[in-house]
């Protein structure tokens, strides 16, 4: 891709910009690839410059098409910009470029062909489980986090069909030594509550024929009757 290097090039990639999805990821890409906003004055960023020169655009919108094309560029090449999902690429944008090329060598040795041939293929699911396997995380696990109370709750209450789901958050917690220990004293301190609330409700009982309560199983023990 070719650098814009002067301001009468970025003015004319700004003015030619449509919103047509292959013409935008490729524009895009180049304007922050470029970093054009360093060719003009008063302006600090790729957002105050597109807020500034493309007011009718969403930046969110041209940002998500600048930074998959540049994720792109770096792992697939430029012949195959706007080929994958932005959701797909952005999986990656945390990553550093030798990162980013790990986690996109790990793609292709799963998918194959597939992976240029049927592009439709690169989900963010998968590229997410990529970067799990390579010791990437997309996003840093915290205690307000989502994945933090659904690991929780799934060690309440886990079932089979959410097994797989669960894992890929185990490997992310086991990945933080002090968040296992955070989350270890939570889950223990939770678990507490929960029994002593059990404790605290009254229980109820059925009445034996001889309308007697039934003795519960210490209460047998004691009396040295047979369980």
């Amino acid at each position: 891709m070719k650098i814009i290097k002067t301001q009468t090039e970025a003015s004319k990639v700004f003015i030619g910009i449509t919103c047509h999805n292959h013409d935008l990821i490729y524009k895009a890409t180049r304007l922050y690839v470029s970093k054009v906003w360093t060719l003009y004055e008063g302006y600090d960023s790729f957002k105050s410059i597109c807020e500034a020169k493309l007011p009718r655009l969403s930046y969110k919108t041209i940002f998500d098409y600048a930074k998959a094309g540049e994720i792109t560029l770096n792992t697939a090449g430029p012949k195959m910009l706007g080929k994958y999902s932005n959701s797909s690429m952005l999986q990656m944008r945390k990553l550093d470029k030798e990162a980013q090329k790990r986690v996109w060598k790990r793609l292709q040795d799963k998918l194959g062909n597939k992976l240029t041939q049927n592009t439709a293929s690169l989900t963010a699911s998968i590229v997410s489980d990529a970067m799990l396997n390579e010791g990437f995380y997309k996003e840093k696990l915290s205690r307000d986090s989502n994945k933090f109370k659904y690991i929780k709750t799934l060690i309440m209450h886990i079932t089979d069909k959410d097994m797989r789901k669960a894992a890929n958050c185990f490997k992310e917690l086991l990945a933080d030594e002090r968040m296992l220990q955070d989350f270890v004293l939570e889950l223990t301190s939770t678990k507490a509550a929960s029994l002593q609330g059990q404790k605290a409700k009254p229980t109820s009982h059925k009445k034996a024929r001889s309308g007697k309560q039934p003795l519960n199983r210490k209460q047998t023990f004691d009396k040295g009757e047979k369980a």
